[in-house]
């Protein structure tokens, strides 16, 4: 039984039901935070639920960023920027 963050601070579990439910409510989940039209989003998702989830953020506009370093057993975080967002420029040393 894995915690899914609603928000930063609020998370759910759900006890007695299978990880493709899980995967479910996180999928659903992305979901109404890429129809907001944010900018950018970022969610821990997991690892099996990652292709569903790139293919809805192509579909609404997204592009998707993988972090393979924040990787935590069967989780991955993801980055999803929208394709009409302007690119962040930092200065680099």
């Amino acid at each position: 039984m894995r915690r899914i963050e609603v928000v930063e601070g609020l998370s759910v579990r759900f006890p007695g039901r299978s990880q493709e439910f899980v995967e479910g409510v996180e999928i659903g989940l992305l979901a109404a935070a890429l129809a907001t039209s944010a900018p950018e989003i970022v969610m821990r998702l997991a690892s099996d639920a990652l292709e569903q989830a790139q293919q809805l953020a192509h579909e609404l506009g997204y592009l998707t960023f993988p972090d393979t370093r924040a990787v935590d057993g069967d989780t991955v975080e993801v980055r999803f920027r929208s394709r009409s967002a302007r690119p962040r420029l930092q200065l680099v040393r």
